[in-house]
């Protein structure tokens, strides 16, 4: 059972990391950052709590998801992630927090965040074409 990625720097023309439904992962590797060429990012249905602060190093990154995750709060690298485009966390119960600076996120178009514990949404992007939240509290 895959419980950590641990070294990145072997697949550095990597352009997607899809480990999602490995539930036993906890931990992505600081060396994910190495992925310049890295495009999507899934880790759905994992057991991982919080993305390492590299990830502000992709630089073409477009789409993260985290559905099912047990992250509380999306990582406040993700708002200088100038290529994001789209976030995705379906049933992100974990989820208690938005952080405001998510308005700088200037080519952020689709933001769909359901069934999370947050209870104050911050002011978003205008950029988003296909906002969808809901909160479970």
């Amino acid at each position: 059972m895959l419980k950590e990625i641990l070294e990145a720097s072997a697949f550095l023309s990597l352009e997607k990391l899809i480990p999602n439904g490995c539930e036993m992962l906890t931990k992505l590797s600081d060396s994910i950052g190495m992925l310049k060429y890295l495009v999507e990012l899934d880790v759905s249905f994992t057991s991982i709590v919080e993305l390492p602060n590299s990830i502000v190093n992709l630089k073409s990154l477009k789409v993260l998801k985290i559905d099912r995750s047990r992250m509380q709060k999306l990582p406040y690298a993700i708002v200088m992630m100038e290529k994001l485009e789209e976030i995705y966390g379906e049933y992100y119960g974990k989820l208690e927090v938005i952080s405001s600076d998510i308005v700088r996120m200037a080519f952020l178009q689709i933001l769909k965040l359901i069934g999370t514990c947050v209870e104050n949404v911050p002011k978003l992007p205008q950029s988003l074409v296909s906002p969808y939240l809901s909160s479970h509290v």
